[in-house]
């Protein structure tokens, strides 16, 4: 591939922080024209959107030089800030992103869930188009087989950083595809799920299930107990979405509406009761 996307001097910018770069302009747009719909004015949004990308990109790296070659980077700290280099762990901008989120908004009304059913979208168009950047970087690459193109990429250039020479299952290729797949499903359903919070634990239930299928493809990662550290995640992070989904103050709400209305109801109909038995009596 061609990891390379323009050098200046001796430093080279890839292709792969072109991608990360494209995810965040799209994101910044799209959130900011949802936030103000909701009643989020342009100042409050721009001071969120700086502090939440800062602060997901420190959580994707912190994540990714723990669960990769901690060691390494103990011996080259200064490597950890080679972001140019690639290195970016999905599930700790989602992580961070979220926490941030929760206590950024808890201040500022009760719109969290809100909030993440709008940064679902960006987070699925990041999750697509930052992929191909995986693809063009060489890195997240997949385990060698004998299948014969395009079922398999042989990676050739020497700044990849992938086995060179190698046939391997092309599982940036097919992560981008999900990702698109995704995005196509929360498009279609925003809408229609009037639970907040509901599309992002949709969102978080399609990246477990799909992450959990290709890591079986992976070889870059290693496995625990058969799986590896991604697929364990991925049982967590359901059960974060579901939990996730019970705790959304709009469905709280409903069922409070619909035990008052039941509720209501029982006081009428003993009302009716009593005034029918009075009736009977006189």
């Amino acid at each position: 591939m061609y990891p390379i996307f323009i050098r200046i001097g001796n430093y080279a910018i890839r292709w792969y922080g072109v991608m990360i770069a494209l995810a965040v302009v799209f994101g910044i747009f799209y959130s900011r024209k949802e936030l103000m719909k909701i009643g989020v004015d342009e100042d409050t949004f721009f001071d969120y959107a700086i502090w939440v990308i800062i602060v997901g990109v420190i959580g994707a790296r912190l994540l990714y030089v723990l669960g990769n070659t901690p060691l390494y980077y103990l011996t080259h700290p200064l490597r950890i800030l080679y972001l140019w280099e690639g290195g970016l762990s999905y599930l700790g901008i989602i992580i961070a992103g979220l926490i941030f989120s929760y206590y950024f908004w808890k201040k500022r009304g009760n719109i969290f869930h809100k909030v993440t059913d709008i940064a679902s979208i960006p987070l699925a168009f990041g999750w697509a188009i930052g992929r191909i950047g995986c693809f063009l970087n060489g890195c997240c690459y997949g385990k060698p087989t004998g299948l014969p193109f395009p079922f398999s990429i042989t990676f050739t250039n020497p700044e990849s950083f992938a086995p060179l020479g190698i046939p391997l299952y092309p599982t940036q290729p097919i992560l981008s595809i999900t990702g698109f797949i995704t995005l196509f499903i929360l498009l279609r359903y925003r809408n229609k799920v009037k639970v907040d919070g509901g599309i992002f634990a949709l969102f978080l239930v399609l990246y477990s299930i799909f992450t959990f299928l290709i890591e079986f493809l992976r070889g870059d990662h290693y496995q625990i107990f058969g799986l590896t550290a991604s697929q364990w995640g991925c049982f967590l992070i359901v059960i974060f979405a579901y939990l996730f989904y019970k705790s959304s103050p709009s469905l709280k709400h409903g069922k409070e509406k619909v035990e008052t209305e039941d509720l209501n109801l029982s006081e009428k109909s003993q009302d009716d009761l009593k005034e029918n038995k009075e009736d009977r009596e006189n």
